[in-house]
């Protein structure tokens, strides 16, 4: 029987974004102590590496139900030393999405041999996982453009499935695809008509728990979008809503996240006060650059999406910086030696703020806190009379509101 542990996949990762929980082995099952010690065994051979790209050349379920089992709780080896290797971690990418098209293959042929239903559902639920890290995962952009195109067919074949709750599931999932084309600019539907239907979900009897999974991973790409009136529209619906979930902990989860949106996004339109101390021990005052345009950006050098954004930064800090645009770098590491290393492999022309207290670094930073950070990156854009007009700007969006900013820099 496939077990459980696919549903959780969405939620693991590899350690190739920040705040998620990397990959941790299974623990190894031991006796209860009042058993007797086990008989030492007899010398065997030693059993082969298992490898995952192996599929059972069989027409029988149950070795490949083990297989698909025992593929996705493999996971490739990373040390510490590896994760800060480019190199190594490219490496684990291509293992770990080659990995997922072996199970995709692996589960096609185990739904061929028609299942009971429960082992149809875990095999489903596993099949949308897999495809959807060999698109998160893959270098080939024909094969994650393939691997998306399939993801999106596989869950709208589900949207009416027998099954109730598989079919709960994907329209979630429907739900986060099409605010994923909005992000990316390829959805041709209206903004609104998709916030609408996010809305209804989170108000609906029987779509309010997806309706709210979904609409609480979307209002950080709302803030990204520059719609904030519908973030604090998704954020109130949570809120008005949150009673009515069964778990107590998720109850408080989203209660807590939606209430810190609202009073971030409160601070549009303020002026807000930054005062720290730099990398380099002296003290620094936002109040010093008045009469520029700053981007404040949270981040650490643990962070892959923070570094991966910091050309695009440097980019638009050198073309922009003469005119009056600046950046000040609050960083949410723990320890200093890290940046110290990151600094002399790659110095950064700005600010960067350093907390000196350890007791309060890292998000539980004062200054953080005043942002409502709980995940980074996460920047915001100060205008010339120092107010904050802009929040979780990134990519070509920083580009083109600096240049709205700056009309006179060609």
């Amino acid at each position: 029987m496939v077990t459980s542990f696919v549903r959780g996949l969405f939620a693991l990762t590899l350690g190739f974004s920040c705040g998620m929980p990397a990959f941790a082995a299974d623990p190894p099952a031991v006796p209860p102590p009042t058993a007797p010690a086990p008989a030492a065994p007899a010398p065997a051979a030693e059993a082969p590496e298992f490898n995952p790209l192996t599929i059972p050349q069989t027409a029988e379920l149950k070795p490949l139900l083990e297989y698909i089992d025992q593929v996705g709780r493999w996971q490739p080896t990373l040390t510490p030393d590896m994760r800060q290797n480019p190199e190594a971690m490219a490496k684990a990418k291509a293992q770990f999405a080659g990995s997922r098209i072996a199970m995709v293959t692996a589960i096609d042929k185990a739904l061929a041999l028609k299942p009971e239903d429960s082992a149809r559902n875990e095999l489903l639920h596993a099949k949308l996982d897999a495809l959807r890290f060999v698109n998160m995962l893959s270098d080939d952009e024909k094969q994650k453009k393939q691997a998306e195109d399939d993801f999106e067919k596989l869950t709208e074949s589900l949207l009416k499935d027998k099954d109730q709750e598989l079919a709960k599931y994907a329209f979630k999932i429907m739900l986060m695809i099409r605010m994923n084309h909005f992000a990316d600019g390829s959805s041709k539907e209206p903004a609104e008509k998709l916030i609408a239907d996010i809305m209804a979900a989170v108000d609906s009897d029987e779509n309010r728990l997806e309706g709210m999974m979904v609409a609480n991973n979307v209002t950080y790409l709302l803030e990204m979008k520059g719609q904030y009136e519908a973030a604090k529209a998704m954020f109130n619906a949570i809120l008005r809503n949150a009673a009515k979930v069964p778990d107590p902990r998720m109850q408080k989860q989203l209660t807590v996240k939606a209430e810190e949106g609202l009073q971030r996004l409160s601070l549009i339109g303020q002026a807000p006060e930054v005062k720290g101390t730099t990398l380099d021990g002296k003290p620094f005052d936002l109040a010093s650059l008045k009469g520029k345009v700053v981007l404040i950006d949270f981040w650490a050098t643990w962070c892959g999406p923070c570094r991966a954004e910091l050309p695009n930064v440097i980019k638009n800090y050198e073309q922009y910086h003469k005119a009056g645009f600046e950046v000040v770098g609050i960083s949410l590491d723990d320890k200093k030696d890290a940046l110290d290393a990151f600094f002399k492999d790659q110095p950064l022309p700005w600010t960067t703020l350093f907390n000196p207290d350890e007791a309060t670094r890292g998000f539980d930073d004062p200054i953080a806190a005043k942002f409502f950070v709980n995940a980074i990156p996460a920047t915001y854009l100060i205008d010339r009379t120092g107010k904050l007009v802009h929040m979780n700007v990134r990519g070509e969006r920083l580009g083109e509101l600096l240049k709205s900013m700056f009309p006179e820099v060609k």
